[in-house]
């Protein structure tokens, strides 16, 4: 139920995106009104942001058509990581929080745990050298 949910959360951020691009253009309307000509600084730079904006709806709708996602995706674990209880989401990439728990689902950990449940041990190489993880919980979030 919460894929759908993260599915609709990204849709909203397109809609958001797009609320946004039609505003810039309101804007653009005016300052082409203001300004004879076509160099103003402040058009360009609303043109930049119009484009950049256009290239975030692009990538989040590629990411929607193109991404096989994980088991992970829209998982709630709770793991414990030598000894230390944590407990997180795993997100689309566009919707990582990790102040808030929401990871990646392309990051290391939730890659790890890929395929597994409540009761695995998986093994994880980081920096400080491999980490056991125990799952304690899934649940769909």
């Amino acid at each position: 139920m919460k894929k759908a949910k993260s599915r609709e959360e990204i849709l909203a951020k397109i809609q958001d995106l797009k609320k946004q691009i039609d505003s810039i253009g309101t804007q653009i309307e005016r300052d082409r009104k203001e300004n004879d000509a076509d160099d103003s600084a402040v058009l360009h730079e609303l043109l930049d942001k119009k484009d950049y904006l256009e290239q975030s709806i692009d990538t989040l709708l590629d990411s929607l058509k193109n991404t096989e996602l994980p088991k992970t995706f829209g998982q709630q674990y709770k793991v414990s990581i030598n000894g230390s209880t944590r407990e997180f989401k795993v997100v689309h990439p566009t919707q990582v929080d990790t102040q808030n728990g929401y990871i990646s689902t392309e990051s290391p950990i939730a890659l790890a745990l890929d395929g597994n449940r409540a009761g695995d041990y998986v093994e994880l190489d980081t920096p400080a050298g491999k980490q056991v993880i125990e799952i304690l919980e899934v649940s769909a979030v």
